[in-house]
């Protein structure tokens, strides 16, 4: 369970670790491998700082099985990582880019001095050069403001995008 940062699933093709997805906090890494017996041929690591709790597959099925409280709690982690895999298909057929950018960045003020710019692309599965023009974009209508590598919000001139 990731409960802090971002991870990013990578796959071996050619002798090239090749980004496939990457997983926002308070969602799950890996369960279909232990719940279904699948194969599950990624890896993952961090982008930014972060915190995860892995679980023992074995014991947390006894735990589950004995406790309506852990079982609920499992419940609602599954239910909330659903959730926001449809509010991110949501954001993706609704939202236009620009709009996606300043989204995530009004989510996510606390990581973007931790994440590069090819990396919040690929979190909003854009190219480099795509995010970009994004942020050009912003600075230019005084959403953000850019100095020494830090950008600074304007909230409210970001909010007023998403209306």
């Amino acid at each position: 369970i990731v409960m802090q940062g971002f991870v990013q699933l990578s796959k071996m093709i050619n002798s090239k670790n090749v980004p496939v997805r990457h997983v926002a906090p308070m969602l799950l890494i890996g369960e279909s491998v232990h719940t279904n017996q699948n194969r599950y041929p990624l890896s993952a690591h961090f982008i930014t700082d972060g915190i995860a709790i892995i679980i023992e597959y074995k014991v947390f099925k006894q735990m589950l099985l004995w406790s309506p409280k852990i079982a609920m709690a499992m419940f609602n982690l599954v239910n909330k990582s659903q959730q926001y895999l449809f509010q991110e298909m949501e954001n993706q057929r609704v939202l236009n880019t620009t709009q996606r950018v300043a989204l995530f960045f009004l989510e996510h003020q606390l990581l973007l001095s931790q994440l590069k710019h090819k990396e919040i692309a690929a979190i909003l599965s854009l190219t480099p050069e795509t995010f970009s023009r994004q942020v050009t974009k912003l600075k230019k209508s005084k959403c953000i403001v850019s100095k020494e590598g830090k950008i600074r919000l304007n909230e409210e001139k970001l909010k007023q995008l998403l209306e």
